[in-house]
C-alpha cells in the first residue's frame, strides 16, 4: 500500500468514527454517567438527613415523655425561640431556625463520660499487655555472664534437691463479702438545643427547658 492510499484510508476511517452523531452519543453518555453519579450521592445524603431528623424527633418525644412522668412542665418551643433570639441580641423575625430539639443534658454528659472511660480502659489494657510481654521477654533473656539455673544443673550433673518439708498450716484471712455494685443515679435535665442563623452567621443556644435559663450561647 502506497503512502497516498494509506493516507486516504486513514482519512476515510477517521471520518466514519469521528462523526457528529458519534460525538453526540459520547457526550450524552458522559452526561448520563455524571447525572447518575451525582444523583446517587444526593440520594444518599438525603437518606442520611432524613434518618438524622427522625432520630432528633424521637429524642424530643422521649424527653417530653420523661418530663411528663416526672411532673415537669416544659416551656413551649415558641418561648424557646424568643429566649434564644434575646440571648444573642437578635430579632426573632430575622433568624432562621434550623433545629429546635430536646435533649437530656445530664444523660448526654453521662454517655460521653462512659465512652471516655471505655477508651481509657482499652488503652490501659493495651499498656498492661505490652508491659507483660516485655517482662516475659526479660525473664527469658539471662544477663550477660550468667547462666540459667537449669543450665548450671546440667553442667554439674547435680540439681537442687526438692524441698520436702510440709507447708505451714496457714488459715485464710476472713474477708467481708463485697457489696453489690449499684449504678450511679443520673439526674434528668431537659434542655432545648437550638440552632439558628442570621445570614451566614450561625448560632448554637442551649436553654433550660423547665426554667428558661440560658445555659450556653455561641457562634458556630
Amino acid at each position: 500500500m502506497t503512502q497516498e492510499k494509506w493516507n486516504t484510508y486513514l482519512h476515510t476511517w477517521k471520518s466514519k468514527i469521528f462523526t457528529a452523531r458519534n460525538a453526540k452519543i459520547a457526550v450524552t453518555a458522559i452526561v448520563i454517567c455524571a447525572v447518575a453519579g451525582g444523583g446517587g450521592a444526593w440520594y444518599h445524603h438525603q437518606q442520611k438527613q432524613a434518618y438524622k431528623e427522625k432520630k432528633i424527633q424521637a429524642m424530643s418525644q422521649m424527653i417530653e415523655a420523661q418530663a411528663q412522668a416526672q411532673n415537669l412542665t416544659l416551656i413551649p418551643e415558641e418561648k424557646a425561640r424568643a429566649l434564644a433570639a434575646q440571648a444573642i441580641g437578635k430579632d426573632e423575625s430575622s433568624l432562621s431556625f434550623s433545629r429546635i430539639s430536646l435533649i437530656d443534658l445530664e444523660g448526654s454528659k453521662h454517655e460521653k463520660g462512659e465512652d471516655r472511660h471505655k477508651e481509657k480502659d482499652k488503652k490501659d489494657k493495651k499498656d498492661r499487655d505490652k508491659k507483660q510481654d516485655r517482662d516475659r521477654e526479660k525473664d527469658r533473656t539471662p544477663a550477660p555472664g550468667t547462666a540459667r539455673p537449669d543450665d548450671t544443673a546440667g553442667a554439674t550433673g547435680k540439681g537442687t534437691a526438692p524441698d520436702t518439708r510440709p507447708a505451714p498450716d496457714v488459715q485464710p484471712a476472713a474477708t467481708a463479702p463485697a457489696a453489690p455494685a449499684t449504678p450511679a443515679a443520673t439526674a434528668f435535665h431537659p434542655v432545648y438545643q437550638i440552632r439558628a442563623s442570621d445570614g451566614d452567621i450561625h448560632y448554637h443556644i442551649l436553654i433550660d427547658a423547665v426554667s428558661g435559663d440560658i445555659l450556653a450561647s455561641r457562634i458556630a
